[in-house]
């Protein structure tokens, strides 16, 4: 952060077992538990389950230059499917932006919906305004998407919807190359030299 401290998220546990956000000094001094995400609200038949902020945050957090921490958590929110947040340093003003929607279950494919589901990364500044991310799961296809996020407007874009030929279940923040352009990574699909759909990535 802006403040010398660094800032991470635990995926389990805290005071509801759904996850946390902290703070701790580079001494190693200090720890704070900035904001625990909340208790899971559905009941223990539902899957996936829901809560009101997300739950099991996943990649790093963002440090954006309005003094924000941008992070994404993979699942819980009022769908299930996860959620993007933000909060200040200091773990106030902590605000969901973002519900993804629920999956439209299928008998023969993945879960569809417009957005994707299933943070599986945090989210890389591409210098234009925007915020750019991946989603594991869901999308047109069911195989996940790619997405820009304006933090200012609000506006939500998918850019991509995987579609398993061209990879499958993106996964790892994207880097911003040198050249302006997103490099990123799938842990499934692809096309090999034969032209054969492959569950590589």
């Amino acid at each position: 952060g802006s403040d010398g401290h660094l800032y991470g998220v635990a995926r389990a546990g805290g005071p509801n077992g759904t996850g946390a956000v902290y703070r701790i000094a580079r001494d190693g001094s200090g720890f704070t538990v900035l904001h625990a995400f909340g208790a899971v609200t559905s009941e223990a038949t539902v899957s996936p389950p829901t809560n009101p902020d997300g739950m099991n945050p996943t990649g790093t957090l963002l440090a954006a230059a309005d003094g924000y921490l941008y992070g994404t958590a993979s699942r819980g929110g009022a769908n299930g499917t996860g959620t993007l947040f933000r909060m200040r340093l200091d773990g106030t003003g902590f605000e969901v932006l973002r519900t993804l929607p629920a999956l439209v279950a299928s008998s023969t494919d993945p879960g569809t919906n417009t957005d994707g589901a299933g943070p599986a990364a945090g989210l890389t500044d591409g210098q234009d305004g925007r915020f750019y991310g991946v989603l594991s799961q869901g999308g047109a296809n069911g195989y996940g998407t790619l997405f820009s996020f304006d933090p200012v407007g609000r506006v939500f874009t998918v850019m991509h919807d995987f579609d398993n030929t061209g990879g499958a279940q993106p996964s790892g923040e994207l880097l911003l190359a040198q050249n302006g352009a997103l490099v990123g990574t799938t842990t499934g699909g692809g096309t090999n030299a034969n032209g054969n759909n492959t569950p590589y990535g």
